[in-house]
Formats: C-alpha cells, sequence, structure tokens
C-alpha cells in the first residue's frame, strides 16, 4: 500500500468520525394526539394502509447509530420500501435432475451455475457453463420514483429446499421477497427428471400498487461463456448469439467473427447464447417485444470465450394483482436431434449451412449419420462408410469427368502437335485445339461440370463435421477427439507459426499430399494448355495445410479418404471399365464422319450471310 492511499485512508476516516460526531441524527419527538395515535416530528400520522415490509421490524433490524445510520438512510433513498431486503446473507439451494445441476442464490433469486453432468471440458473437469458473476439475470422496474433491481435484493424467504429428481417426477422451488402475505416478488424454478429443460416463472403479487402503470418490467441477461473446448480461437469463431422471431421460423443471428450488437424491434421468441457445442437459451411463449443483443471479446483472457448479453427485454407486464410470467431455460448441448425435439427450431443454432448446403446435410447426410451412429460403432468407421456412401452416390457423375478426361488424354500428342505447328501461339493454337475437340466428340468441360455438381456435398460435409457435436471427444486412430485438430507433434515452449498453429496435424498432411496426386494424375490426362490452372493444381494443395491444420480432424479424415477411395475409382474404371483402344477407335470414326452442324450454329451462320448480303 503506497503512502498516497494511506493519506486518503486517513482523512477518509476522520470525515466519518467527525461526521458521527457533530451530525449524529437526534431521535424523533413523540406526542400523542386526543385519539391515542402517535404522529412523527413532521406531524403526519401512521396509517394503516402503510406496506411495512414483513421483516421490517425492530427486531430483526436493530437501529444503529453512527456509520450504519448513514448507511441505512442512504439504502432507504435507494430502495425505499424495499431497503430491509438489500441487506442479508446469501444462501444457495441446488437442484438436479438426470442431465442438470443448477444452483440458485438468494442474492437476486438467480440462476448462480449450471453443471452439464454428463460431458466433461477437453482437459476432463465438470462441464460448467456459468457460475458466480459470470451469469447476470435481474429485472428494472419502477417503485416509489426508484428504479429497483432485483440483482441488488436478496430472496430469503425460500419456499423448499434443494432436491434431486428423477424419472417423471417433478420438482420446485420458490425465493421470494415478502413485503408481506399479500405483496411479495417471487422467482419460481421447477425441474423434471429427465431433460435439458428449467421451468421458470416471475410471480408478482400486489405489486400491481407499488409499480405505476405506465412503468415498465425490464429484464437483463449476460453470461461469460468458459471456455469448454482445446482450440480456443475456434471455439470463438463457433459462438454468437442466435434469436428466433415470435411469429414465424425465421432464426436470426449477430456475426461470430466480430464483436457486434443490434437492436431487435420485432418480438422475438427465443434468444440463445451458443458456444461451439452447447447452448444457453432463454424461451419466452408470449415473446419478448423488443430488446438489445450485444456480443464482446476480450481476446487476452484464456478463460472467457466471449461475453453475451440480452438487455431492455421488455416484458408483458399488464399490472394484474396476481400476475405470473412464464418462461423456460434450456442449458444443453447443440445435438440436433434433441433440439429439433424441442418444436421451437432451437436446431438452428446448429450451423449446417445456408440454402442447398443445409440441404444436403438436412436431408442426406444426417439421417445417414444417424443410422449409422444407431450401430455402436467407431466414429472412425462411420465417417469411412459415409464417405463410401458418398463415393457411390456421385460415381455416375465421377465415370462422366473420368471419360471426358481420358479422351483428352488421347488428345494430347495431337495438341502437341498444333503447339508445335504455331509456336505456342495461344491465340491460334486455342481454335485449332477447339476444333479439334468438336471433331473428336469431346467437351472441354466435361471433366469439370460433375466436378461442381460434387461441391454442393464437398462444402456440406465441411460445415457438418465442425458442428457435429456426436464427434466431440470421440477418438480415432491418433486423433484423440474428432471435432478439434489431431496433432502428432506440438512446438515446444509455446512457439508457434504464423498461419500454421503450434502443432502438426497428420490428417491434413495426408489430406494435402492425397490432393497433389490427385492433381498430378489429372494434370497428366488433361491437355489443358493454360499455365496458370497447371500452377493453381499444385499450389492449391500446398495451401490446404496452412487452411487446415488447425481444423476438426474428422473433416481432414474425410477428406483424405474421399481422395484415397477416388484413386481407387479410378483404377478400376481404367482396369475394367474404360477401354482406351475402344475409346481411340470410337474417335477416329468420328472424326472420318463429317461432321453435322447444330441447329443454333446454323441459325448464326445463316444470319452472317443474310447481313452480309444487306451490305
Amino acid at each position: 500500500m503506497d503512502r498516497n492511499t494511506i493519506t486518503g485512508l486517513v482523512l477518509v476516516a476522520v470525515i466519518i468520525i467527525g461526521y458521527m460526531m457533530f451530525f449524529a441524527p437526534k431521535p424523533p419527538e413523540e406526542t400523542e394526539t386526543t385519539t391515542g395515535e402517535t404522529v412523527d416530528s413532521v406531524g403526519q400520522p401512521e396509517t394503516q394502509d402503510t406496506i411495512v415490509p414483513a421483516v421490517a421490524s425492530n427486531d430483526s433490524i436493530p437501529v444503529s447509530s453512527g456509520f450504519d445510520s448513514v448507511l441505512n438512510e442512504l439504502n432507504q433513498k435507494k430502495f425505499g420500501i424495499f431497503a430491509p431486503y438489500s441487506k442479508g446473507e446469501e444462501t444457495f439451494v441446488t437442484i438436479e435432475n438426470e442431465k442438470l445441476k443448477i444452483v440458485l442464490t438468494s442474492k437476486g433469486g438467480r440462476v448462480y451455475s449450471v453443471e452439464l453432468k454428463d460431458y466433461q471440458t477437453y482437459d476432463s473437469l465438470s462441464l460448467i457453463l456459468f457460475t458466480g458473476d459470470e451469469n447476470e439475470f435481474n429485472y428494472l422496474f419502477p417503485v416509489e420514483n426508484k428504479i429497483i433491481n432485483s440483482a441488488e435484493l436478496y430472496f430469503n424467504d425460500i419456499r423448499g429446499s434443494s432436491f434431486l429428481v428423477e424419472g417423471d417426477e417433478s420438482k420446485s422451488v420458490g425465493m421470494r421477497v415478502s413485503l408481506d402475505d399479500n405483496h411479495y416478488i417471487e422467482q419460481f424454478y421447477s425441474l423434471e427428471g429427465e431433460g435439458n429443460f428449467l421451468n421458470y416463472e416471475l410471480r408478482l403479487v400486489g405489486m400491481d400498487e407499488l409499480i405505476p402503470r405506465n412503468g415498465d418490467l425490464i429484464l437483463s441477461w449476460k453470461i461469460k461463456l468458459l471456455k469448454q473446448e482445446q482450440n480456443l480461437k475456434q471455439e470463438r469463431i463457433a459462438s454468437k448469439i442466435y434469436y428466433k422471431y415470435l411469429n414465424d421460423d425465421d432464426v436470426d443471428w449477430l456475426s461470430e467473427r466480430k464483436d457486434d450488437e443490434e437492436t431487435v424491434k420485432t418480438a422475438v421468441h427465443w434468444i440463445g447464447f451458443k458456444q461451439k457445442f452447447f447452448v444457453s437459451a432463454l424461451i419466452n411463449d408470449t415473446g419478448f417485444p423488443e430488446l438489445e443483443l450485444a456480443v464482446t471479446t476480450d481476446k487476452s483472457s484464456e478463460i472467457y470465450v466471449k461475453e453475451m448479453e440480452a438487455t431492455d427485454m421488455a416484458m408483458s407486464y399488464k399490472h394484474l394483482p396476481d400476475e405470473h410470467i412464464p418462461l423456460r431455460f434450456y442449458f444443453g448441448p447443440t445435438h440436433y436431434k434433441t433440439l429439433k425435439k424441442a418444436g421451437i427450431r432451437l436446431e438452428k443454432t446448429v450451423p449446417l449451412g445456408w440454402g442447398i448446403f443445409g440441404w444436403v446435410n438436412k436431408y442426406f447426410i444426417i439421417p445417414i449419420f444417424n443410422a449409422l451412429d444407431n450401430r455402436g460403432l467407431n466414429y472412425g468407421i462411420i465417417i469411412l462408410i459415409l464417405t463410401i456412401i458418398i463415393k457411390l452416390v456421385v460415381s455416375p457423375l465421377t465415370y462422366k469427368s473420368y471419360l471426358s478426361q481420358a479422351k483428352m488424354s488421347l488428345l494430347k500428342p495431337e495438341i502437341e502437335e498444333l503447339k508445335k505447328k504455331y509456336n505456342n501461339d495461344q491465340s491460334k493454337v486455342s481454335p485449332e485445339q477447339l476444333k479439334l475437340f468438336q471433331r473428336a466428340g469431346v467437351n472441354p468441360l466435361g471433366g469439370c461440370l460433375p466436378l461442381l455438381l460434387q461441391m454442393p456435398i464437398l462444402i456440406a460435409m465441411y460445415r457438418f463435421f465442425p458442428t457435429s457435436f456426436e464427434l466431440r471427444q470421440q477418438s480415432f486412430l491418433w486423433a484423440t477427439d474428432l471435432s478439434t485438430y489431431d496433432s502428432i507433434y506440438t512446438f515446444p515452449n509455446g512457439f508457434s507459426l504464423p498461419f500454421y498453429g503450434d502443432h502438426i496435424s497428420l490428417f491434413t498432411l495426408l489430406m494435402s499430399a492425397s490432393t497433389l496426386i490427385y492433381a498430378h494424375m489429372n494434370s497428366q490426362m488433361t491437355a489443358t494448355t493454360n499455365q496458370q490452372m497447371k500452377v493453381m493444381q499444385y499450389l492449391f494443395p500446398i495451401m490446404m495445410i496452412f487452411i487446415f491444420n488447425n481444423f476438426s480432424s474428422a473433416l481432414t479424415y474425410y477428406y483424405f479418404m474421399f481422395n484415397v477411395l477416388g484413386f481407387i475409382q479410378q483404377w478400376i474404371m481404367k482396369k475394367y471399365i474404360v477401354s482406351e483402344d475402344k475409346l481411340r477407335a470410337q474417335m477416329a470414326e468420328r472424326k472420318s464422319k463429317p461432321r453435322k452442324k447444330s441447329g443454333f450454329v446454323r441459325r448464326l451462320e445463316e444470319a452472317a450471310k443474310a447481313r452480309q448480303k444487306r451490305r
């Protein structure tokens, strides 16, 4: 403690002692009226209609002098009738079922912490979504020209106790701030034996007499997401706020790549604070009319993924004498099948891709994956079988692509002769090459179009594997967790290569090497004269080493197996299906026949002749 701090503390102490000595409050003078009523110092009699807090008796709250009286006066000014509940002892209640362990605190009457009992963090610790001050859940409402914050009140009137509920049973507990039997605020929690939903209800009894008719009830919810996965950077990229509109199935979200905020003026059904594989959602079946959303990232923190908040959430408060506002929480995994069963589109927090890529995942990949998963197989084997199925489905396209490449490979000697004839002048070689393709019946795009048609599946898998909860902490071969990168070597002393990382992923190396071999095989078969395209064929596999080194090992393993199965397919087609001698004979026969012009070409020529004739 430095000298300035000590000096400041001494001055504060002198001021407080001086205030206590010279400005201590005097006890009010009391007089009796002719009716026997007690009158205070300003001559106002106490009436029977005054609402007095149930715990605010002379026995339970002794009047102290000095500094304590100053604090009491300040609390009275800030909290008014709720002043007695601004002080107290924080107590905890634990409620559990098969999936959840939830701790409630009397300070604010809120959820204090949530543990998912079936899961662990990447380093085998209990998986706690949030705890303590990492979670804020509070209401703001006006009383006696003051704004009361429920987070600053002690809900020590607890109805119930800690419990463990199982099976089809349901148990509940309530926490109250009771001014008297007819005026209280209660936060009521109910938990069923199965599932990841926590039922919640805000009960306001007699508050219509205290909260003005034009007063609003505003809810605020904030969470600091704790790190659960090995790769904090990838976990941050996959974490964002989702929200669903009340009157349609549309689900929107805030940016996951940067800090973002948004004011929503349309009624919202639910808000989901989603990190990579888990989500905390607040559901209001009557809707939040408007709210503010924000997400921020403290990049210096190694503990917190992001901070997410939903504030200024207007509640549909009707100022009834006995009003109940029901809400629900979901605390659990982003398991697509589980979320879909909820029937409120929570499965949209699993990013499967937009448009055709999402359709491929929802209606093709996920059903096959779930069917294989029900067999109890290792997930590495499931990915292999899934890859084989996909290869068989796209095999007609692969056959057409290979057939086109084989034809172009047979024309390669003639193209080389054209290059020599025109001294590699592309302006002359290209038109002659197209004529050669037309005579031989070869479509130069025949090898590209089938590959393009396969792209929706490849991109769908790019979205599916990193978001598939089933792969989390599942091992295969040297990969200890298929949902994150595999590592055969980690650089010592925190060393990291720019754009690469601090480890070597073997599946990424195998994928890149197989892609490089595949590119070389295609270049040998393809008679392209575009040198830039040739360079890109070899450069792209090298770039993949840097792009995919930190990606899910399930994804890189899938791409590697896709390439290996591609080699096998090409070998089978070359040896047993496509005969080069038959192709050469077919192309020679086509060259010998007069080339028939298409109707489109004939119309172009006729139009050109007509224009020439008019001139």
